[in-house]
């Protein structure tokens, strides 16, 4: 195994950091020596206010000491959140399933859980901002979340800020929106299609004038997830009917993927437009694969991947009743084959996919909500080849559009206490029906 390369010896060796040295205060000022002829009296009370001065100027030291302590402290914030929930699914059967590999899997789906638990520590400094966001819970394990440093502009109106790490992508509004605040159990199916995982790594740079706002990044084009036991590239097998080799976070394409969001916000109507470019390399392992032999055969699959996505937010103030906010968004990709490598483009792999969601919620009275959705995902069946080798692709995208409603109650206790009831129904289409509806009930404590 190849050693690291040693320190080069003329590369100067830099010092740790050592604390300031403790600064004394300042000896307190002698007291002038008493007047010929004073009393006593008058010699004591000299020496009194002298030991006073004394002290008054190590309180005064004191106090700038626990000052500069408290501003330094309060540029750090944790912050965070705990959701306990009950799920109840419908195709729910008690037993287990197995692989061809004997790997057991529950087939009962009606638990209790801890969906999210997330710790955030940020620390904003003088042009610098720290950043990071754990999440442990029982469905994923723990993991890391947002975790990225970022450049703070403070010179121009624009109020910039370049980040470099991992984060959400800044594409339209559901996937930037916190699983604290949403008030839908989960994301909608169209945005697990397209972004499923919602982070990628790259760098970001935000910013905002007047009414408008924009964040654009350049990422490694990564879809990542996590299976229980590995962080999965899901980038390499969109194709579910696929098996995969997990890549992790490293994405087997060079190429790295645009994505940006040009916002407006109006206070009452909030808005934004979004789009995504990049390029994706989807692997399916050969068929008989070995464990020496795991890439003999392997078929690459490289294509162009674009995503279009708009996004509206309404808020009106209903009299005698609450807040009634309405979101609306699309989101349109396509997905076309390319050449790689001498492997000619399958134009089976060519596909493009829409869907929406609609949302409203009603707040009543400021402690109860009550909320509905509507949302869609569906593969056009027009945009795959006719082409007879495309067959099958073909009749799956006749009958893979899921339409989902649902809806639920909220109650707020207080602002750090939430309650959550929801079921939805989802309708697949053709010969996919099936009895998956889900209803769930969740606790969410946050400070």
């Amino acid at each position: 195994m190849a050693q690291p390369a040693a320190t080069s010896a003329s590369a100067a060796e830099t010092p740790a950091p050592t604390a300031p040295a403790e600064v004394a205060p300042a000896p307190p000022t002698p007291p002038a020596p008493p007047a010929a002829g004073a009393t006593q009296q008058e010699i004591e009370m000299a020496a009194k206010l002298a030991a006073l001065e004394a002290k008054v100027a190590a309180l005064e030291e004191s106090n700038k000491a626990n000052e500069a302590a408290i501003a330094s402290a309060s540029k750090l914030k944790f912050s965070g959140y705990v959701q306990g929930r009950y799920e109840w699914h419908d195709g729910s059967i008690n037993g287990a399933t197995f692989s061809s590999s004997g790997t057991p899997t529950a087939t009962n789906t009606n638990r209790f859980l801890v969906r999210h638990a997330y710790l955030t520590t940020q620390y904003t400094g003088t042009n610098a901002e720290y950043f990071m966001q754990l999440d442990a819970n029982t469905k994923d394990g723990l993991g890391f979340k947002d975790v990225y440093a970022s450049f703070l502009d403070t010179w121009t109106p624009v109020k910039m800020k370049l980040s470099v790490g991992q984060f959400r992508y800044p594409f339209g509004y559901e996937l930037l929106q916190s699983d604290a605040d949403r008030e839908m159990p989960e994301r909608a199916p169209i945005e697990k299609f397209f972004f499923d995982g919602e982070r990628d790594r790259g760098v970001r740079l935000q910013g905002s004038y007047d009414f408008f706002n924009f964040a654009v990044a350049l990422v490694n084009g990564t879809i990542l997830t996590y299976d229980g036991k590995n962080t999965i590239n899901l980038a390499a097998s969109k194709d579910p009917s696929a098996t995969y080799y997990p890549f992790g976070s490293n994405d087997p394409n060079q190429f790295k993927d645009w994505v940006g969001r040009l916002g407006l916000d109006l206070g009452y109507l909030v808005g934004g437009l979004s789009g995504y470019f990049g390029k994706g390399l989807y692997i399916r392992p050969p068929v008989a694969a070995t464990a020496t032999a795991p890439d003999v055969e392997a078929t690459p699959d490289s294509r162009y991947k674009y995503r279009f996505g708009a996004d509206v937010q309404g808020y009106i103030d209903i009299p005698s009743v609450g807040l009634l906010a309405l979101k609306g968004e699309v989101i349109y990709g396509k997905d076309t084959a390319r050449q790689f490598q001498g492997t000619p483009a399958n134009p089976c792999n060519s596909s493009a996919t829409w869907g929406f969601i609609l949302t409203a919620v009603q707040s009543i009275s400021g402690k109860f909500g009550v909320v509905a959705r509507v949302d869609m995902k569906d593969t056009l069946a027009s945009s795959i080849s006719s082409d007879s080798a495309c067959a099958k692709p073909k009749s799956d995208a006749e009958a893979d559009r899921v339409i989902t409603t649902g809806g639920g109650l909220l109650y707020y206790a207080s602002p750090n206490i939430k309650a959550t009831v929801t079921y939805e129904h989802p309708t697949e289409q053709g010969v996919n029906k099936k009895g998956n509806d889900f209803a769930m009930g969740q606790l969410q404590a946050r400070f």
